[in-house]
């Protein structure tokens, strides 16, 4: 099972850009270091115009880590089947 995020990040983080995230390169390192999910369980992770588009790999039994938890409060879920 694959999940979709969607994080409305200039929402939630408006000076995003100007710590340097402005690429897709920079979008896994956002991932990782301010939202704090382990890069083993992003499949993929793309900026888009309004907002971080985050795949995870598999979140059977991560429903209860603190990182997941804060995903979903800062985020749009979208299951994909």
């Amino acid at each position: 099972m694959e999940d979709v995020f969607w994080v409305p990040i200039m929402e939630i983080d408006p000076n995003w850009i100007m710590r340097g995230f402005s690429s897709d390169f920079y979008a896994l390192e956002y991932c990782d270091k301010v939202l704090c999910i382990p890069r083993e369980e992003i499949k993929e992770s793309i900026l888009r115009k309004n907002g971080l588009e985050i795949h995870l790999l598999n979140t059977e039994g991560k429903q209860d880590k603190k990182w997941y938890l804060q995903l979903r409060y800062l985020s749009v879920h979208k299951s994909v089947s």
